[in-house]
């Protein structure tokens, strides 16, 4: 495949089904990540997405994450309010605003976190998307980002999703940061109402 065929198949995709460029969700999913100093994390991640206008929409991720090597569990809570602008009825541009609170042990951290998604229906049933963030700590008593141990960073990720039925989505996101996370990976499902 082209560039060229790849935007002349999105041009042409009919998205009648509920999940491609759809953001009324409930997803659940595997998440792996890799560290700086060889530090890996497993775990899992509950999302969800609800549009309460044509435009705007709140989105509240929930991770858990088990520190490899150590007792420590991560979680985190980040609720965030997006909103999602249409160039075209294929192309959305979506932009992000909430804050991160992490909770590693007795520690806890609070990060603003500034985003922007680019959401594209390549197909039918296929859409992929490109996305960055970034996250600035807002309690300097905390100590920094709990895993990262940094005071903000940018990251980086490429995401792709499948509508498998007229509601239910399989998708994955690779993602990078600057000063902190090298590689971390999202599988999981998607109900979309």
């Amino acid at each position: 495949f082209t560039l060229s065929t790849l935007l002349a198949c999105g041009l042409s995709a009919d998205t009648e089904n509920s999940v491609i460029l759809d953001y009324d969700y409930i997803a659940a999913g595997f998440v792996h990540n890799e560290y700086d100093a060889n530090l890996e994390a497993d775990g899992g991640i509950v999302q969800v997405s609800a549009m309460f206008s044509d435009d705007f929409g709140f989105r509240l991720d929930a991770p858990i994450l088990d520190i490899d090597g150590s007792d420590d569990t991560a979680w985190s809570l980040s609720p965030s309010i997006f909103y999602v602008g249409k160039v075209t009825e294929k192309l959305h541009l979506v932009p992000r605003l909430g804050l991160n609170h992490s909770m590693l042990g007795e520690q806890n951290s609070t990060e603003i976190v500034l985003g922007l998604d680019v959401n594209f229906a390549v197909a039918e049933k296929v859409q992929l998307g490109v996305g960055f963030e970034h996250q600035e700590n807002t309690n300097r008593n905390s100590n920094r980002n709990l895993i990262s141990n940094v005071d903000n960073y940018q990251t980086i990720y490429a995401s792709g999703k499948i509508a498998v039925s007229e509601s239910v989505g399989i998708g994955a996101r690779i993602t990078t940061a600057s000063e902190s996370l090298d590689l971390g990976f999202i599988i999981g499902a998607e109900l979309h109402f």
